[in-house]
């Protein structure tokens, strides 16, 4: 509708002004507020610096000519001038009844777009961690990324739906260190998937707060920790990997219930040896030795110090970043809804 109004009031302005030389795209054509009708145009008060002369007289004389076109008159029944020079468009029945047949016949086509035909666009999205339960901030970056996604698919795009996701760090550390310590309840083996994440979770919090409080738990959870990435066998790495296969469970039922299939998940434990290879070879020119780790100096570009590498050789808060050295398509990439 927006292009048909469009194309009648440049066909009105050229009629009445045939030197104008005004363009399509000069013609705004927006929603107006509900009391003044449907859309709206400001195009009089545009051309009232060209044309010399007064916005509401100018806005006159395009409704005037807008009313003996005779496809405006099928689109709307009602056009009114407001001041200082807005032209007002009400939409008429036939005008909804059309569109309303338009989008019964064209199905699912409606709407669609070749605008990004032959073209990848990668969204990521998502993104909820292993060894813990999902939360409403991932319940807010699905429905948003899988949104933004099907937009991309309207308008023609080949879209891959992607989600980076956290299965080795602290926080799986001390969900895994939890879990080995915790005395788990009679029948624990029959628990449900979601019976048996609810307990993680419970065990993850009991575990943060001791690390924060006890220099003792906090070395045993950090030797954890170096377990977990040196894939050393023994009851961590196994506690580790039922505990990752839980939270797969858990977010892919999360993912299905939203109708979410991603094309490609990266878990971090996938990237993160060559993540440290690529930080290792840019030390000195992106990141800096400080106190045995490696950062990046954010705040001389107005943003935060980040650990990369931290001063026991593991990842720090780099995985927001470097997953863009690791994910590359030769695609554009919406990334972190």
């Amino acid at each position: 509708m927006k292009d048909k109004i469009r194309k009648a009031v440049l066909e009105s302005v050229t009629q009445v002004w045939s030197k104008c030389s005004l363009k399509p795209e000069e013609i705004e054509i927006n929603r107006a507020p509900e009391e003044f009708g449907d859309y709206s145009t400001n195009i009089a008060m545009k051309l009232a610096g060209r044309l010399q002369k007064n916005p509401l007289e100018i806005a006159e004389d395009i409704k005037q000519e807008l009313e003996k076109n005779s496809d405006a008159k099928k689109l709307v029944e009602k056009i009114e001038v407001m001041k200082p020079g807005f032209i007002n468009f009400y939409f008429s029945q036939e005008a909804f009844r059309d569109t309303l047949k338009n989008i019964e016949n064209q199905k699912d086509k409606y709407g669609k777009f070749e605008l990004g035909k032959g073209k990848q666009v990668m969204v990521e999205f998502g993104q909820p961690n292993t060894h813990k339960a999902i939360t409403v901030g991932h319940l807010r970056s699905a429905v948003s990324g899988l949104a933004v996604a099907k937009v991309f698919e309207e308008l023609g795009y080949e879209v891959i739906k992607a989600n980076y996701f956290g299965d080795v760090g602290m926080h799986v550390a001390k969900a895994t260190w939890g879990m080995m310590n915790e005395k788990l309840p009679a029948g624990f083996d029959d628990f449900d998937n979601e019976q048996k994440m609810k307990l993680v979770n419970e065990v993850y919090v009991k575990a943060s707060n001791l690390f924060k409080d006890d220099k003792k738990i906090e070395e045993e959870i950090r030797e954890v920790n170096r377990e977990i990435y040196s894939k050393q066998a023994g009851e961590v790495l196994d506690w580790y990997e039922k505990i990752r296969d839980w939270s797969i469970e858990h977010q892919n039922a999360f993912f299905n219930e939203l109708g979410i299939d991603y094309d490609r998940q990266y878990p971090e434990s996938e990237i993160y040896e060559e993540a440290l290879e690529i930080v290792s070879r840019h030390k000195d020119k992106i990141f800096k030795e400080s106190r045995g780790a490696l950062i990046y100096e954010g705040e001389k570009e107005g943003l935060h110090n980040w650990v990369f590498l931290t001063s026991e050789g593991l990842s720090g808060f780099w995985k927001k970043l470097i997953k863009n050295f690791l994910v590359n398509t030769n695609t554009f990439r919406l990334v972190g809804f």
